[in-house]
């Protein structure tokens, strides 16, 4: 099971690369899931079912309607990102701006950038940290081999910083979302 697990991982990153132009005009384009999915374990739906049980019980016992009201919200919408597959983003990167589908981000609206490597589900993603205090990381996953042709566009720019991955991603990939 854990070896077909990680095939499809491996499938999800491993889609091919382009690279156009020269040293200064390099232009590298690849195609990546939006985020790496993870089959969900029984155990892993049996807790989840468990922990909201227990929170059901706590609201109604203390009647907190708009509670028990947002625990439903919310786990409809867990229902919704574990049952549904991740789109396949196309990336293009250029010594100016990063394009993600059809949204362009300008390259000097990130203070620095940071690779991190997900060992339990081989993957590999750069995280761009951005200049307002307020605007979020943006992750782009990419394929092994495309590592070192992006990291080097994105450093000729960018300073590569070590980027721990906050509270809330730990969170999230302890939980395997």
């Amino acid at each position: 099971m854990e070896e077909n697990t990680e095939k499809q991982v491996e499938k999800q990153v491993a889609e091919p690369m382009e690279i156009r132009g020269k040293n200064d005009d390099r232009i590298v384009a690849w195609s990546a899931p939006e985020y790496i999915h993870s089959q969900k374990t029984g155990f892993w739906i049996t807790i989840v079912i468990l922990a909201v049980l227990i929170l059901l019980a706590i609201s109604i016992f203390f009647r907190a309607w708009s509670f028990t009201i947002l625990i439903g919200v919310g786990i409809f919408a867990a229902i919704v990102h574990v049952t549904s597959k991740p789109r396949n983003i196309n990336y293009s990167l250029s010594s100016e701006s990063l394009k993600i589908n059809d949204r362009e981000y300008k390259l000097d609206t990130f203070r620095g950038f940071g690779v991190q490597e997900d060992k339990d589900k081989k993957a590999f993603s750069v995280v761009l940290e951005p200049t307002k205090k307020l605007a979020g990381n943006v992750i782009i996953y990419f394929p092994e081999g495309s590592g070192e042709e992006i990291v080097d566009v994105l450093g000729g720019i960018l300073p590569m910083d070590d980027i721990k991955p906050d509270l809330i991603d730990r969170l999230l990939g302890f939980l395997h979302f």
